[in-house]
């Protein structure tokens, strides 16, 4: 399901666009326009947070729906692939009618599956506090997390997900805070623990097809924080994020569209996930300067400091 019309209008623009391209091929980069490797690694740990902090509400609202469905009762629920036959999942009050409930999912010393040749694990615990029947409006979901890390990232933070009912477009509609968001990477190099520190608030809209593979969730809203070397980022959705399960990976939810501006100082990049295609990579662009990355969700080397 997408949501971009005047396909006319846009072919148009592409056209002119190309003939601007053509003429300004040729002129090199001022200094001001070059992406530098720091540009490059902040905006790969923004992508890297995106597509961790996505996945994990995706998995959350699918498993809670799935719970719904099932009046709360963890023995009759599914597993698609080896990331959720793993994944062991109580409830502290197994029935339709009391609340609130605490949901753990619990991932044990790892669950595993491949992805694009990469091996992607979750360990560690998801706390889950429902309000109440996850499709009242006004009910609520709070995530908390419990030594849980993807990969070698720990994740760290409140979630609190509220459910607003079916808006115009009859899409299930939610409101999420994150408060004391936490990405905690290992410098490969000395070890030490380097913190990515995130705050959001969003709008997220939740198409539910006929088949659930066949789902799409749609993200708007703003993002800030402290990244790893100290400095404060500001991020704004400016081309809404679109996420979908991507065929041959199972549960895997992954953003396919959608455009992100990153302010650090006086420096502005933009993460771009519109190529539209199942390879979990972005664009990172800066006025005329592109590179792409592919998000692998687990630490790197870092540039060593500030630009």
């Amino acid at each position: 399901m997408k949501r971009k019309s005047l396909i006319w209008i846009a072919t148009v623009f592409s056209a002119i666009g190309i003939l601007n391209m053509s003429c300004e091929e040729n002129i090199p980069l001022a200094e001001d326009e070059k992406l530098t490797d720091l540009d490059i690694e902040l905006a790969s740990d923004d992508a890297i947070a995106d597509n961790i902090y996505e996945e994990i509400d995706a998995n959350v609202l699918e498993k809670l729906t799935e719970l719904d469905e099932n009046n709360y009762q963890t023995t009759a629920t599914k597993s698609a692939d080896d990331d959720f036959t793993c994944l062991v999942v109580t409830v502290d009050h197994p029935d339709s009618t009391r609340f609130p409930k605490l949901i753990t999912f619990d991932y044990g010393e790892g669950c595993s599956v491949v992805f694009n040749g990469d091996t992607i694990t979750k360990k560690g615990i998801i706390l889950v506090t429902l309000t109440n029947n996850m499709h009242i409006p006004g009910s609520q979901h709070i995530v908390t997390f419990q030594d849980f890390y993807f990969n070698d990232i720990k994740v760290e933070g409140t979630r609190t997900i509220t459910y607003n009912g079916l808006n115009d477009d009859d899409l299930l509609d939610f409101t999420i805070v994150l408060e004391e968001g936490k990405l905690i990477f290992i410098d490969p190099e000395s070890a030490e623990p380097l913190v990515y520190s995130r705050e959001e608030r969003l709008q997220k809209e939740w198409y539910r097809a006929r088949v659930a593979i066949e789902d799409t969730i749609f993200v708007n809203g703003s993002i800030w924080g402290v990244d790893v070397y100290g400095q404060n980022y500001s991020r704004e959705i400016i081309e809404e994020l679109t996420l979908v399960h991507c065929p041959g990976y199972g549960r895997r939810w992954i953003i396919v569209d959608g455009q992100i501006l990153s302010i650090v100082g006086d420096r502005e990049t933009i993460v771009d996930y519109s190529d539209g295609d199942c390879e979990a990579t972005a664009l990172i662009r800066r006025e005329r300067a592109t590179h792409r990355i592919r998000i692998h969700e687990r630490h790197r080397n870092r540039t060593g400091g500030k630009s």
